[in-house]
């Protein structure tokens, strides 16, 4: 009970704190719970794993929040133990932990999501921390992730795939997933890499998106084959939960912005309807099952707010604070990283309609 207690004040305090201040109670509780020797453990496994979305994650967290420290030994981690001791040479596996009674990687194949995120924060990190090292990686990485995670699809162009292999079939079937494509972040990398394939990759991925939405619902994988995009039977979830976060951080004006918000109202008509957030929805349908859990309702705060939705937004984020303060310890690391986000939108951090990241560090930060 008395942590608790604790707890809903420390969340209190974060609903009133100004940007300004060094302190960022979340991450620090985040980090705490979650992050030990610069990796991050989702307990919710019995293999006690680590994945490079934990832990791109949790270096932008650590960007954000000007915590080079901590960034550093995330870094280290990452590089020895995902990118077998070189960054320079390979993308990162995706999974590592515990197998009977070693410790190692458990899936050598990477996620292209957690590279997008760790070459977007190196590159920024290098930028406002005037780090030459983190911005050579990040440049290094961001072109690996274009040569070796992306394919030209027929009908659709060049498209960032979940992986360098095993999402094409023998038949030429494309699976993506949207939750890959935060247009803030392709538009960074693009802008920065100007000469690779990622301004070709951005162009595509928003021309995408809108597309894989009939109900105004995304789903967490689409097939793309012959032209066509084969959405039969999809589910949107856990995954694309994030693609309405990123949606809803765009920059007021960004161009896709204004496309995809109008899209996505389906999804806080239902929000409203069922008071939170549907854990599941048929995308041709449009039918919803069963409540999300609290990141969801995180996920959507920042949708709600640029759709004007203050009632809803308000109800959401009450839920997320609630949610937050039960939260059961080490395990319940994907709500918490989605609340991560959302509740430092827009006053910690933001994107600039080309996606560079804005912090309001304050002198005495610096």
């Amino acid at each position: 009970m008395s942590r608790l207690i604790a707890f809903i004040g420390l969340m209190l305090t974060i609903t009133t704190i100004q940007a300004a201040d060094c302190d960022w109670p979340q991450w620090q509780q985040f980090a705490e719970d979650y992050i030990a020797q610069g990796r991050v453990i989702d307990g919710s496994d019995s293999r006690q794993i680590t994945t490079s979305e934990g832990q791109a994650y949790a270096l932008f967290f650590a960007l954000v929040a000007n915590d080079q420290a901590r960034f550093k030994t995330l870094l280290k981690w990452t590089e020895q133990h995902l990118f077998d001791g070189d960054m320079t040479a390979t993308l990162p596996a995706w999974l590592w932990g515990k197998s009977e009674q070693n410790w190692q990687v458990l899936d050598t194949n990477p996620a292209s999501d957690a590279d997008v995120w760790m070459a977007y924060t190196l590159l920024e990190a290098g930028k406002l921390w005037d780090n030459a090292r983190y911005k050579t990686l990040g440049y290094l990485l961001a072109n690996r992730v274009s040569k070796e995670e992306s394919t030209e699809i027929p009908g659709f162009g060049k498209q960032l795939l979940p992986s360098s292999h095993g999402f094409v079939s023998k038949q030429q079937v494309y699976r993506i997933n949207p939750s890959y494509l935060p247009l803030q972040v392709l538009d960074r990398l693009a802008n920065l890499l100007p000469h690779s394939a990622w301004p070709e990759i951005r162009d595509n991925s928003a021309k995408l998106l809108p597309q894989l939405m009939p109900m105004g619902l995304m789903p967490d994988w689409a097939e793309l084959a012959e032209g066509k995009i084969k959405l039969s039977g999809t589910v949107g979830s856990y995954d694309a939960i994030r693609t309405y976060l990123w949606a809803g951080m765009l920059h007021s004006e960004h161009p896709e912005r204004s496309t995809l918000l109008a899209k996505m109202q389906p999804m806080l008509a239902l929000t409203k309807k069922h008071t939170a957030p549907p854990e599941k929805t048929q995308v041709i349908s449009g039918q919803a099952s069963g409540i999300g859990p609290y990141g969801f309702s995180a996920a959507l705060l920042p949708m709600l707010t640029a759709s004007n939705k203050s009632e809803l937004a308000k109800h959401q984020k009450a839920r997320v604070i609630e949610g937050l303060a039960n939260s059961p310890v080490h395990t319940d690391y994907y709500n918490r990283v989605l609340s991560l986000f959302a509740l430092a939108w827009p006053e910690r951090y933001q994107f600039s309609q080309t996606g560079e990241l804005q912090t309001d560090w304050s002198k005495a930060c610096k």
